[in-house]
């Protein structure tokens, strides 16, 4: 049954049928691709993530390029972004956007459109009249284009991740040489100025030849007999939830190039619903997150408790001089003793109407080893999380660091002892959302211990250690429990510097390029890809009329 769709799904929906209508009247045929084309016949569109794909041959591609840039200029609220006018766009495609109603600062307003509504475009670049023209353009495409897209891997990474991840370590080394920004532009001109021609290159398709994901399943030979009179041109018009479109009758065999982890991961409905909801919603819930950090930080500041933002919040302060455009969290980090101090400081100085500090005092069932200062009347939970008192608001996570082991070896064996006291308070969780039935099995053991048990027991062993050295240990993190970087080192609090965030000053770690190679790699200063630039935490979302825009 078709669900109702929302504002981001109907404002796509009108920005394709601009498009369309364009191209019906010159006489340009494209199609539905990438996301909008694997999910056709699979998933509804209403649990889709809200923007579209098309792709059409490199001529027509101009042509609507030219078009909209005209259609902008004279209608209000929208844009057209690609690698000429936007900020580091390194990507062959155009986004046409139509914009929200989320103003930024001045000095950030060439990131609005992030908060729109867009359609991708793609342009199909023409790559001669043989296989083996066809071939040369996409070992162009591998050789010059493709190593932009990879990013160094992060630092101090366990062993055993790090052997699992070695076939993309030895790729990734093997592009990285080869990467440079600076001819971007350059190359994607070579590629636009090819003569018309039978054979089409389409930038988005993986191949053993061309391509990101880490077991490729097209072969060159398989994407390169997609031609022209074969395939590109032979489309029907479809009705897409009630705009007319163009889209290719064989649809089974462009989807074939798309990778198996890419299919299996757009054939599942999106579960988040601020995925679902659209830029707006994003910014309303940042909007939220803001108050609740400048309460944090006026608490802070007034019983002089030192604290960090960190992790994502801290690059959007150093990169954006704000939120991450499409960030949807705020993480501080905090020495636990001071942490320690908050909850009573909380019940004098927090409006209790309208905030709540979630913590072991607070919260029964409290199943983590950090804290969240949440907004109330707000709903910003993840599934799995039904047996807590009270319902979880939209939050800032607040992560205390504990003293680290005198020495390597001694962390080593000190490192598993509190891993597993954090995984048995956890348990409650994972014995109801664990999908895998060894590992909910598990879980279900060690939650028979109770969460006060757990909770005792990893404090207990977490705070064994002076602090002398200033070392410190970062005991969240799944994989990664740090001893002695940038990240976890004392002075950051002691000596915390000011930062700019959406227009105030909070503290930052006084070691923030070494925490964030740590946590980021040396590619943090780096946007993602652009595919990749939306929200990634899987929530429920509800925060009635907070910052509305009506």
């Amino acid at each position: 049954m078709k669900k109702e769709l929302n504002q981001a799904h109907r404002t796509v929906l009108e920005l394709l049928k601009i498009v369309d209508e364009y191209c019906v009247r010159e006489g340009i045929i494209y199609t539905l691709t990438g996301r909008a084309l694997i999910s056709l016949e699979n998933i509804d569109f209403s649990q889709c993530y809200p923007t579209l794909s098309i792709a059409v041959e490199y001529e027509g591609f101009r042509k609507i390029a030219d078009y909209l840039k005209k259609f902008c200029l004279e209608n209000t609220g929208f844009s057209i972004h690609n690698y000429e006018n936007t900020k580091q766009f390194y990507t062959c495609d155009m986004w046409f956007v139509k914009h929200s109603r989320v103003e930024l600062d001045k000095t950030r307003k060439e990131e609005e459109f992030y908060y729109g509504t867009h359609l991708s475009i793609t342009p199909l670049y023409y790559a001669g009249n043989t296989k083996k023209e066809w071939k040369k353009v996409n070992r162009f495409f591998k050789d010059q284009l493709l190593p932009i897209f990879f990013r160094r891997s992060v630092k101090k990474l366990p062993i055993v991740i790090w052997i699992k991840m070695l076939p993309r370590h030895i790729r990734s080394a093997f592009y990285l040489k080869k990467r440079n920004f600076v001819a971007f532009e350059e190359n994607v001109r070579q590629l636009e100025s090819r003569e018309k021609s039978e054979y089409l290159f389409l930038p988005g398709t993986r191949t053993m030849f061309a391509g990101l994901n880490r077991m490729p399943d097209a072969l060159p030979s398989k994407a390169a007999e997609l031609t022209y009179k074969a395939f590109w041109s032979n489309v029907e018009r479809i009705n897409f939830y009630g705009v007319e479109c163009f889209c290719v009758k064989d649809r089974e065999r462009l989807v074939s190039l798309y990778s198996r982890e890419t299919k299996q991961k757009l054939f599942a409905p999106v579960k988040s619903e601020l995925l679902l909801a659209g830029g707006e919603e994003i910014r309303r819930v940042q909007l939220i997150q803001i108050e609740l950090l400048t309460e944090f930080d006026r608490i802070c500041r007034k019983y002089d408790l030192k604290y960090n933002i960190n992790f994502g919040t801290l690059i959007g302060a150093l990169r954006h001089k704000g939120f991450i455009p499409w960030d949807d969290d705020i993480d501080v980090t905090m020495y636990y003793k001071d942490c320690d101090k908050l909850y009573e400081i909380m019940q004098k100085e927090l409006d209790q109407d309208k905030y709540f500090y979630r913590c072991p005092q607070t919260e029964p069932y409290h199943h983590i080893i950090f804290n969240h200062l949440e907004h109330k009347g707000t709903t910003y939970t993840k599934p799995g999380r039904d047996k807590l008192e009270h319902k979880i608001g939209v939050f800032i996570d607040i992560f205390p660091l504990y003293p680290a082991a005198p020495n390597a070896f001694i962390d080593f064996f000190h490192t598993r002892i509190c891993r597993f006291w954090r995984t048995a308070l956890w348990s409650t969780v994972g014995a109801n959302s664990e999908k895998n039935p060894i590992k909910r099995f598990y879980y279900k053991k060690l939650a028979l211990m109770g969460t006060e048990t757990c909770r005792e027991n990893f404090l207990k062993h977490a705070t064994k250690f002076d602090n002398k050295k200033g070392r410190l240990k970062f005991w969240t993190s799944v994989n990664r429990s740090p001893y002695n970087v940038d990240l976890v080192r004392k002075d950051n609090f002691d000596e915390a510097v000011e930062v700019t965030f959406e227009g105030h000053q909070f503290y930052a770690p006084k070691h923030y390029e070494g925490s964030l190679e740590f946590c980021f790699s040396p590619d943090w200063k780096l946007y993602p890809n652009v595919p990749d630039r939306n929200p990634t935490h899987d929530v429920m979302v509800d925060i009635g009329d907070l910052y509305s825009y009506n």
